[in-house]
Protein backbone atom coordinates (compact mmCIF):
# COMPACT_ATOMS: atom_id res chain seq x y z
CA UNK A 1 0.00 0.00 0.00
CA UNK A 2 1.29 3.46 -0.90
CA UNK A 3 1.65 6.21 1.58
CA UNK A 4 -0.18 9.47 1.01
CA UNK A 5 1.75 12.68 1.23
CA UNK A 6 0.13 15.99 1.93
CA UNK A 7 1.43 19.40 1.01
CA UNK A 8 0.34 22.45 2.85
CA UNK A 9 -0.98 25.17 0.52
CA UNK A 10 -0.88 28.75 1.67
CA UNK A 11 -3.88 31.04 1.44
CA UNK A 12 -2.26 33.02 -1.43
CA UNK A 13 -1.56 29.84 -3.42
CA UNK A 14 -5.11 28.62 -2.82
CA UNK A 15 -6.52 31.96 -3.97
CA UNK A 16 -4.27 31.96 -7.07
CA UNK A 17 -5.27 28.39 -8.00
CA UNK A 18 -8.99 29.02 -7.60
CA UNK A 19 -8.76 32.24 -9.57
CA UNK A 20 -6.94 30.53 -12.47
CA UNK A 21 -9.38 27.61 -12.42
CA UNK A 22 -12.39 29.94 -12.61
CA UNK A 23 -10.78 31.99 -15.39
CA UNK A 24 -10.10 28.80 -17.35
CA UNK A 25 -13.70 27.66 -16.91
CA UNK A 26 -14.92 31.07 -18.07
CA UNK A 27 -12.72 30.92 -21.18
CA UNK A 28 -13.92 27.39 -21.97
CA UNK A 29 -17.54 28.53 -21.71
CA UNK A 30 -16.79 31.46 -24.04
CA UNK A 31 -15.15 29.09 -26.52
CA UNK A 32 -18.17 26.78 -26.39
CA UNK A 33 -20.43 29.78 -27.03
CA UNK A 34 -18.25 30.74 -30.00
CA UNK A 35 -18.50 27.22 -31.42
CA UNK A 36 -22.28 27.27 -31.06
CA UNK A 37 -22.57 30.62 -32.83
CA UNK A 38 -20.17 29.38 -35.54
CA UNK A 39 -22.28 26.26 -36.03
CA UNK A 40 -25.42 28.39 -36.32
CA UNK A 41 -23.78 30.72 -38.85
CA UNK A 42 -22.50 27.78 -40.90
CA UNK A 43 -25.98 26.26 -41.08
CA UNK A 44 -27.37 29.65 -42.18
CA UNK A 45 -24.62 29.91 -44.77
CA UNK A 46 -25.43 26.45 -46.11
CA UNK A 47 -29.11 27.38 -46.43
CA UNK A 48 -28.21 30.58 -48.25
CA UNK A 49 -25.88 28.72 -50.59
CA UNK A 50 -28.60 26.22 -51.46
CA UNK A 51 -31.12 28.97 -52.14
CA UNK A 52 -28.53 30.88 -54.20
CA UNK A 53 -27.86 27.82 -56.34
CA UNK A 54 -31.58 27.38 -56.87
CA UNK A 55 -31.90 31.03 -57.93
CA UNK A 56 -28.93 30.71 -60.27
CA UNK A 57 -30.47 27.60 -61.84
CA UNK A 58 -33.77 29.48 -62.31
CA UNK A 59 -31.99 32.44 -63.91
CA UNK A 60 -29.95 30.18 -66.18
CA UNK A 61 -33.12 28.46 -67.32
CA UNK A 62 -34.80 31.82 -67.91
CA UNK A 63 -31.80 33.05 -69.92
CA UNK A 64 -31.86 29.93 -72.09
CA UNK A 65 -35.58 30.48 -72.78
CA UNK A 66 -34.94 34.16 -73.52
CA UNK A 67 -32.06 33.29 -75.82
CA UNK A 68 -34.36 30.97 -77.77
CA UNK A 69 -37.00 33.70 -78.08
CA UNK A 70 -34.71 36.54 -79.20
CA UNK A 71 -33.73 36.81 -82.85
CA UNK A 72 -30.18 35.90 -83.84
CA UNK A 73 -27.89 38.46 -85.44
CA UNK A 74 -24.53 38.18 -87.11
CA UNK A 75 -23.54 41.78 -86.38
CA UNK A 76 -20.00 42.36 -85.09
CA UNK A 77 -19.08 45.85 -84.03
CA UNK A 78 -15.76 47.44 -84.94
CA UNK A 79 -14.63 47.23 -81.33
CA UNK A 80 -15.20 43.50 -81.25
CA UNK A 81 -13.25 43.08 -84.48
CA UNK A 82 -10.36 45.11 -83.03
CA UNK A 83 -10.37 43.05 -79.85
CA UNK A 84 -10.36 39.82 -81.82
CA UNK A 85 -7.44 41.00 -83.98
CA UNK A 86 -5.50 42.11 -80.87
CA UNK A 87 -6.12 38.75 -79.21
CA UNK A 88 -4.86 36.96 -82.33
CA UNK A 89 -1.74 39.13 -82.36
CA UNK A 90 -1.08 38.35 -78.71
CA UNK A 91 -1.50 34.64 -79.36
CA UNK A 92 0.90 34.81 -82.29
CA UNK A 93 3.64 36.59 -80.31
CA UNK A 94 6.80 34.61 -79.84
CA UNK A 95 8.27 33.97 -76.43
CA UNK A 96 10.97 36.61 -76.95
CA UNK A 97 8.40 39.22 -77.98
CA UNK A 98 6.31 38.50 -74.88
CA UNK A 99 9.41 38.83 -72.68
CA UNK A 100 10.35 42.15 -74.27
CA UNK A 101 6.77 43.38 -73.90
CA UNK A 102 6.76 42.52 -70.20
CA UNK A 103 10.17 44.17 -69.70
CA UNK A 104 8.86 47.33 -71.36
CA UNK A 105 5.86 47.37 -69.03
CA UNK A 106 8.19 46.93 -66.04
CA UNK A 107 10.34 49.85 -67.21
CA UNK A 108 7.23 52.03 -67.51
CA UNK A 109 6.11 51.04 -64.00
CA UNK A 110 9.55 51.73 -62.51
CA UNK A 111 9.80 55.04 -64.32
CA UNK A 112 6.44 56.10 -62.85
CA UNK A 113 7.67 55.68 -59.27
Amino acid sequence: MTKSEYVKVSHAENYFGQKNLLQSQLELLRIIGGFKSYKKLRSEELGLKVSLRAKIAEMTEALVKLDKLLPKTSYNSEEQKKEISEMRKKRDLSLEEEISEIKEKLRKLQGGM
